[in-house]
């Protein structure tokens, strides 16, 4: 009786390869980059009372990452936070109060300013986002030397921050409201121009003005006015 022989073949280790070269194949996942968020809606600046904050997140930092924050009004640098830290995870929830806004004191349109975060280190710019703001006040044209002429009339601000739909001007007189006219609707960052008379009634003499978004004068809610004066009665009636 003879044995039959095999001769054995070496064996071929293919599907590891295969599955190391997917491993080498496969991208790395993404780093987030860094980025700055904040409410898209106009912020308000009170001259003399101050400002609504701004709620603000920061994203994508390195953990524990010191960062500045800064408020930026056509490419001027008006307020911000000199250090931030970020947690563990590379983020910052905070708040921006107490800003200015670089602009003059009356009313104001909305304007589109810039919060940028720059590392506190290397002062190299990481993110930056547009915010709008605008600055609450109120102007009455009154070189006009006509008494029954109506006036050119701008406010803004104000109606941000009551929530209020339209304006309506109030007259007091010795503490006592004597009248009052409505003004018209706050537009884009509670901004309104319109012309109406100076005094809307016919006593004369002096009074307080207050202007407020509101159709009831409510001391508890923002304002802004100033004393006028009717020395003659006006002939026209104010349009509502």
């Amino acid at each position: 009786m003879t044995r039959s022989s095999r001769r054995l073949h070496p064996a071929r280790w293919i599907a590891p390869v295969a599955v190391l070269a997917g491993l080498v194949l496969a991208p790395a996942p993404a780093l987030a980059a860094p980025a700055v968020t904040a409410p898209p809606r106009c912020f308000i600046y009170w001259p003399g009372k101050g400002s609504q904050a701004i709620p603000i997140t920061l994203t994508g930092l390195a953990p524990e990452q010191k960062v500045r924050l800064e408020l930026r009004v056509r490419g001027i640098t008006v307020s911000g936070l000199p250090m931030l830290a970020a947690d563990s995870t590379g983020a910052v929830e905070t708040r921006l109060s107490n800003w200015t806004s670089g602009l003059d004191d009356g009313p104001s349109r909305g304007l589109e300013a810039m919060l940028a975060v720059s590392d506190v280190t290397t002062g190299t710019e990481l993110a930056s986002t547009p915010v709008q703001i605008a600055t609450a006040g109120l102007d009455i044209d009154t070189r006009t030397k006509t008494y029954a002429a109506e006036r050119r009339w701008i406010v803004s601000g104000l109606s941000r921050l009551t929530g209020g739909p339209t304006y309506y001007a109030f007259y007091f007189k010795d503490g006592r409201q004597v009248g009052h006219q409505k003004l018209g609707p706050a537009g884009e960052c509670g901004y309104l121009r319109t012309r109406k008379l100076l005094i809307p009634f016919a006593q004369l003499g002096t009074f307080e003005l207050r202007v407020q978004a509101s159709s009831k004068f409510r001391k508890s809610r923002a304002w802004a006015g100033g004393t006028v004066t009717q020395k003659r009665r006006a002939s026209k009636r104010p349009r509502s």
